[in-house]
């Protein structure tokens, strides 16, 4: 069955002619009757009595009549929900973060952008899944004090913003010589081996740490990639350590009791530039980023 069908069978009633109807409908009167015959055969009974004189309903006809009307108008009120549904614009595919973030916080309250959250696996990073089309607005370290970094993400066509500061701890296994020692001081680290687990991360993470932890430490750095959080979750890291952010390792080591989890050095927190990204061409998650940016900068002056 048709919706023109229906539209026809109601333009008929309410005109009481095939001919005036036809004439408002623009077609032939001989096209209107087939197609109400048409219709009348698709139900399986008769709409109109055509052994009357004059234009007659049959009694099953007066009551499709109503069921036509309505569903004419649902189908109006759906092209109508639908059409603006259309034009509004796609939900930006955001990284996935730890919901306690301030970001994600910031997000959260922000209102007037559809978003849907994207899980990353460590062997992909916010660049490569901005530029592979995964994501509209990647998650990442502030990279305002590696001038090199930055200059290599801005040739890629990729916009950085910074979004104020995350806490990060130090983990390493409870056998460890330092894993005794109620706090830690930067000279505890000194030649230490700090353990990255991605590939894909490597590099970038091996600047950031040693900007976070002092370039003076003379630091070693080790890549044994985990591919996932359930298998960075069951690693053994020997007699090395790992710097990451809070959220993450409170996560995955909060019921082993094989591993110490520091917060703090020199008994003051870890924090670390946090920033997000996305593509120079992306003006809507420009646009959200700078936003959410803003927020995260006001929310995130106390802790710097």
């Amino acid at each position: 069955m048709r919706f023109e069908s229906l539209n026809e069978f109601l333009t008929l009633v309410k005109r009481r002619s095939f001919t005036k109807a036809a004439g408002e409908l623009y077609i032939s009167q001989s096209s209107l009757s087939a197609h109400i015959g048409a219709l009348e055969k698709d139900l399986g009974f008769d709409l109109i009595d055509h052994s009357a004189s004059s234009l007659s309903l049959t009694a099953a006809g007066v009551e499709f009549l109503g069921y036509a009307q309505k569903l004419l108008t649902l189908y109006a009120e759906a092209q109508e929900q639908c059409a603006n549904r259309a034009r509004e614009l796609p939900p930006l595919r955001i990284q996935a973060m730890a919901a306690s973030s301030e970001v994600c916080q910031a997000l959260m309250r922000f209102e007037g952008c559809p978003f849907v959250f994207v899980d990353l696996d460590f062997e992909t990073s916010a660049f490569d899944a901005l530029e592979k089309g995964i994501i509209d607005l990647g998650i990442c370290s502030g990279y305002a004090y590696l001038p090199t970094l930055s200059e290599q993400i801005e040739s890629r066509g990729i916009v950085h913003v910074e979004a104020g500061y995350g806490e990060m701890s130090l983990c390493m296994a409870r056998s460890h010589p330092l894993a005794a020692r109620g706090q830690l001081t930067r000279k505890d680290l000194k030649g230490q081996t700090v353990v990255i687990n991605s590939g894909a991360h490597f590099d970038d993470w091996r600047q950031v740490v040693t900007h976070l932890l002092g370039e003076d430490l003379d630091l070693e750095f080790c890549m044994i990639p985990a591919n996932s959080r359930s298998n960075f979750a069951l690693a053994d890291f020997g007699t090395m350590i790992h710097v990451c952010g809070s959220q993450l390792l409170q996560e995955s080591f909060a019921r082993r009791d094989d591993v110490v989890i520091f917060d703090s050095l020199d008994g003051e927190r870890l924090l670390c530039a946090e920033g997000m990204a996305y593509l120079a061409s992306n003006a809507q998650a420009g646009r959200l980023a700078e936003a959410l940016a803003a927020a995260c900068r006001s929310t995130s002056a106390a802790m710097a």
